[in-house]
């Protein structure tokens, strides 16, 4: 007798839930087979976990031009160059939230215990580029701190430092927000 997978019942449950963010339910591009999601926690105002389902009204994407939605930009890409018009997909477009600034807040799988929280200034001229540019530099920021720190066991996996995840695998996919002004991003690593 041989099973076949499509004949087996699967449970909806998942040890991860909450690390996929709501927003990223829509189609996603097809990645190279060494690409992988980074499966951060989402941040609530209540602390670290299950966001509520619901979409994000202001999501942010960072594709690189020629490539599929949801493809993303390498994060050293990003951070290398000045001018992203011509190779990030509506690098020029205007961001068009209101207000005048916003805060990243960055969870990498590990070193929940690590709380990052920095403001973006931004203005109503504001673009996509700029502020890819503006979240490549704190991501950077981000890593070069958790490099010499420990990740819990849960998070070994995803450590970051020599020989394990580096910012050379880092793709920014998008920015979405979570509540009022605060951002979280979805990214993906990619190894060689």
């Amino acid at each position: 007798m041989s099973y076949h997978a499509q004949n087996v019942p699967v449970s909806g449950y998942s040890s991860i839930s909450g690390a996929v963010p709501p927003i990223f339910t829509g189609p996603r591009a097809i990645l190279p087979a060494n690409r992988v999601l980074l499966p951060q926690p989402t941040w609530t105002s209540s602390g670290l976990g299950k966001a509520d389902g619901g979409k994000s009204a202001h999501h942010i994407a960072f594709d690189m031009e020629g490539s599929h939605d949801g493809f993303g930009i390498s994060l050293l890409d990003v951070a290398s160059r000045g001018n992203l018009n011509g190779w990030m997909k509506r690098a020029n477009d205007l961001l068009g939230l209101n207000t005048d600034k916003i805060y990243l807040r960055l969870v990498w799988p590990g070193y929940e215990h690590i709380d990052f929280n920095r403001a973006i200034p931004i203005n109503s001229q504001t673009t996509r580029g700029a502020l890819a540019a503006q979240i490549a530099k704190l991501i950077m920021t981000y890593i070069s701190r958790i490099t010499s720190e420990t990740p819990n066991p849960a998070g070994a996996k995803w450590r970051v430092g020599a020989g394990n995840v580096n910012l050379e695998h880092i793709y920014l996919i998008s920015a979405f927000c979570m509540q009022a002004n605060t951002f979280q991003v979805v990214l993906q690593l990619q190894f060689r």
